[in-house]
């Protein structure tokens, strides 16, 4: 699967810990973003364009649990 080389893609981040953010990436670029106090359960919201078919599109990990967050084909699919 290629990794999202040359997508574009633009996220929104919206939490309740995180303020408002964007973030435009041209390549294989990454933002990282620390959470502050996170509970149990955080908010996060993306709207997401690419024009890619196959890509990673994000990572939430922590020292036990991760989320990941992808396309294959077109299709959004999570691992865990």
């Amino acid at each position: 699967m290629r990794q999202g080389v040359g997508a574009l893609a633009t996220l929104l981040l919206v939490g309740s810990v995180l303020a408002l953010d964007t973030a435009s990436f041209y390549g294989a670029s990454h933002a990282r973003v620390a959470l502050k106090d996170a509970g149990r359960t955080n908010s996060v919201r993306l709207r997401l364009l690419t024009g890619q078919t196959d890509c990673l599109l994000l990572v939430a990990a922590g020292p036990t649990d991760y989320l990941l967050m992808l396309l294959e084909g077109g299709r959004l699919k999570t691992r865990d």
